[in-house]
C-alpha cells in the first residue's frame, strides 16, 4: 500500500504519515528532491513519524527544520522514530 506523508522542511530526517503504515507499505512525500519513496521496515502509527534517512546513536533528529531530539540508537530508514529510538530534548540529552 502507499501511504502519504509530510515533509515539512529542507534538512528533515523524518516525516509524518497521514495512515497507518505496515512493513513494506511505501510513503511517499514531497522533499528537497521531489517526489522521493520510502518503503517502511516497521508498523508506524497515524500521524507519527518514519525515518527518511538513516541516523547513528547520538545524532540529531529534525522536523519542521527544528531538532527534535537524538537518536538513542542506530534508526533505518523506513523505521518509526517515536520514543523507543529517540529522546525528546525534554527528556534526553541537548546536543
Amino acid at each position: 500500500m502507499r501511504i502519504k506523508g509530510i515533509f515539512s522542511k529542507p534538512g528533515d530526517t523524518v516525516v509524518t504519515v497521514t495512515g497507518a503504515v505496515s512493513p513494506g507499505d511505501e510513503v511517499e512525500y514531497i522533499g528537497e528532491k521531489g517526489l522521493s519513496l520510502v518503503k517502511a521496515v516497521s508498523a508506524v502509527p497515524v500521524y507519527h513519524k518514519i525515518s527518511i534517512v538513516p541516523k547513528k546513536k547520538g545524532e540529531i533528529i529534525k522536523k519542521y527544520g527544528e531538532r527534535i531530539g537524538v537518536a538513542i540508537r542506530d534508526i533505518e530508514v523506513g523505521e518509526h522514530a517515536h520514543s523507543h529510538n529517540l529522546a525528546s530534548f525534554e527528556t534526553g540529552d541537548r546536543r
